[in-house]
C-alpha cells in the first residue's frame, strides 16, 4: 500500500516542507512592518523560484513550527 505525505508533525517527521502563500501585492515592507508587531520572526526577503516563476518570498514559522513562504508574484524588478 502507498502512503504519500509521511508521519505528521513531531520527532520523526513532518506531512510537507513548507506551503506557500501569495501575497498580492507584496509590499516587502507593509508585511514586515505589520508581522514584526505581532513578534513574527521573519527570515531574508529572496527571489524565489514558485508556481508562479520566479518573485519574492520571506519565510516564517507557524505557531507549530510549520515553515510558511509569503510569496509574491513575478516581480522582475525585485532586488
Amino acid at each position: 500500500m502507498s502512503r504519500s505525505g509521511g508521519p505528521g508533525r513531531g520527532p520523526v517527521g513532518h506531512n510537507v516542507d513548507h506551503i506557500a502563500i501569495i501575497i498580492t501585492p507584496f509590499d516587502d515592507g507593509v508585511i514586515r512592518t505589520y508581522l514584526g508587531r505581532h513578534g513574527v520572526k521573519l527570515g531574508g526577503t529572496r527571489m524565489r523560484n514558485g508556481v508562479e516563476s520566479e518573485g519574492p518570498g520571506i519565510y516564517i514559522h507557524d505557531p507549530e513550527g510549520n515553515t510558511i513562504e509569503l510569496k509574491g508574484p513575478p516581480d522582475p524588478a525585485f532586488n
